[in-house]
């Protein structure tokens, strides 16, 4: 698979640290999505066929346990 076609959902609530993760991914060449909550991650999980997930833990409405 190439990388390009890779999908990688971050899920972090704290929009500064969402900002330099997707700047990183972007720039190696992923396809990013972000959310900055679970149920928006969920959302996004169920409506794409993501690859990898970085996972905040601690979210402000769901925990990512």
């Amino acid at each position: 698979m190439d990388i390009n076609s890779k999908k990688i959902l971050i899920v972090e609530d704290e929009e500064k640290i969402v900002e330099f993760i997707e700047s990183y991914l972007l720039n190696s060449g992923y396809e990013v999505y972000k959310a900055l909550r679970g149920y928006d991650a969920l959302k996004l999980f169920n409506s794409q066929n993501i690859d990898l997930i970085l996972l905040d833990l601690m979210l402000p409405d769901i925990g990512g346990e």
